[in-house]
């Protein structure tokens, strides 16, 4: 996270657009870091890295604009060189405000065992949850651990550790949370918050899988004052073992059942026994199987409590990876790749935007067109920068595109018509060639139609049994 290899300029916004496409000619070496008169005076300062660079071309690696001159510059941009806009397709873009709070190297102020195979744990469980009902783990795509809010949590503690500086990324998590122009998650911010704040406490070795089911439940219960008599005594019962222990496997699947249908029986949609309940569930699917092979049992329970996954990943990741089974570890340790992946200020980021851009576009256009209309890297999904070096991917609902989308699924061209008007008229043809070849190979049946009065029916009969005229020999010697 050094920032001692970049070199800073100002610029008027008259002057950006050919800063960003990167043909500017310098003069000199420029600043060791940006100047913050300038800034103010509503100028940019871009930051540019000179190394491994060709003498004609020097792309901006990080842009920084004054939070009070942020809409302006933004608006400038969009409506004089809308080549330009958005500007983060160019380099990171970040407000003064965030590159004073994080350009700092005195922020790793916390110690507590931060463990990435623990963060991934959970993230596996947070894309289970948030995917549609009864998606499998091994047909889980890796990818969706971009779209997790455990992700960005995850990213801005292992490259930031500060306290102060995860709660803005809580918050704004929140405010993408409620933001019209997302689509909904089933898995909240708030009752992920519980997970994530179990892992910066102080926690003893984990010796079975009981141990890690028993100190979730416990941590629950400590933290759950106020639960009704219904979800205290279940919990309790949980934390007892009740059967859960038992050698038999079937056993303890039956004695899930049970529980999970007295949970979901409950009535109430209290954010508090959502978070107890969604616990214990994965406390008690996870001591089904001793291990990851249980997780299925909580598709039951997927559509009332879905953080259950979440809660059942924290048990995974306190247990570590001898408790994992093939698909749970191929998942996990494909999702550590991506936490474990080093940040630098001279890198581009990988999202679409980044959040003061989009904090700007949310706040300046109603509708979600302008985002939808962004250059992306996925058509329906947008990538949002929501610290440096920590991004969300987020569907972006519109009504508009699906209508179309339909449009064109539905479309059907004038040949096509013919072509389906043609093929009709063949497939009666056929049934109709059918039937009358059908009809000509039937044996037919004689119709005899005696035109004889009843008093000739002795002699119709006698005519019926005619024995057949002999030829006679003089014909046979012809």
């Amino acid at each position: 996270m050094k920032t001692d290899d970049l070199r800073w300029f100002t610029f008027v916004n008259i002057e950006l657009p050919e800063v960003l496409f990167g043909e500017t000619r310098f003069m000199t070496r420029g600043k060791a870091a940006p100047s913050f008169y300038d800034l103010e005076k509503g100028e940019t300062a871009v930051g540019f890295n000179f190394s491994n660079r060709d003498a004609g071309y020097h792309p901006p690696s990080i842009i920084v604009v004054d939070d009070k001159h942020a809409a302006e510059t933004f608006s400038w941009l969009r409506t004089y060189a809308v080549e330009t806009s958005p500007v983060s397709q160019f380099a990171r873009v970040i407000s003064l405000t965030d590159w004073e709070n994080f350009s700092s190297n005195i922020l790793n102020i916390e110690n507590y065992a931060l463990r990435e195979d623990r963060w991934s744990s959970i993230i596996v469980g947070e894309a289970l949850g948030q995917g549609e009902i009864n998606l499998e783990l091994q047909n889980m795509p890796i990818s969706r651990a971009m779209g997790c809010f455990s992700t960005a949590i995850a990213r801005t503690e292992i490259i930031h550790n500060n306290k102060s500086i995860r709660q803005v990324c809580i918050d704004r998590l929140m405010m993408l949370e409620n933001d019209r122009n997302f689509v909904k998650r089933t898995v909240h911010v708030k009752n992920l918050k519980s997970i994530w704040d179990i892992l910066r406490k102080d926690i003893d070795d984990i010796d079975s899988a009981i141990d890690a089911a028993k100190f979730v439940v416990q941590t629950v219960i400590n933290n759950s004052s106020g639960l009704s008599n219904d979800i205290e005594s279940l919990l309790i019962q949980i934390e007892d073992y009740t059967r859960l222990t038992s050698d038999s496997v079937e056993e303890r699947v039956v004695e899930f059942h049970k529980l999970a249908d007295r949970f979901l029986q409950v009535s109430s949609n209290d954010a508090l026994h959502i978070d107890s309940s969604s616990a214990a569930l994965a406390a008690a699917a996870f001591l089904v199987g001793r291990s990851t092979s249980h997780v299925f049992l909580l598709q039951k329970v997927s559509r009332r409590y879905p953080t259950s996954y979440a809660w059942f990943g924290l048990i995974a990741g306190l247990c570590g990876p001898s408790y994992w089974d093939l698909n749970w570890s191929r998942a996990a340790k494909g999702v550590e790749r991506l936490l474990r992946t080093t940040f630098n200020w001279n890198d581009p980021p990988v999202a679409d935007l980044c959040w003061l851009e989009y904090s700007w576009f949310s706040k300046t256009f109603d509708r979600n067109d302008s985002l939808i209309n962004l250059p992306k890297f996925l058509p329906r999904v947008l990538s949002i920068e929501i610290m440096p070096g920590a991004s969300c991917q987020l569907r972006l609902v519109s009504a508009e595109n699906t209508e179309k989308e339909n449009q064109l699924f539905n479309h059907v061209s004038e040949r096509e018509k013919e072509l389906q008007i043609a093929l009709s008229h063949f497939m009666d043809l056929a049934e109709h060639t059918k039937a009358v070849l059908y009809n000509k190979n039937k044996p037919e049946q004689q119709n005899f139609q005696f035109k004889i009065d009843i008093a000739d029916n002795s002699d119709s009969k006698k005519a019926t049994h005619k024995k057949p005229k002999v030829k006679s020999k003089k014909n046979k010697k012809e």
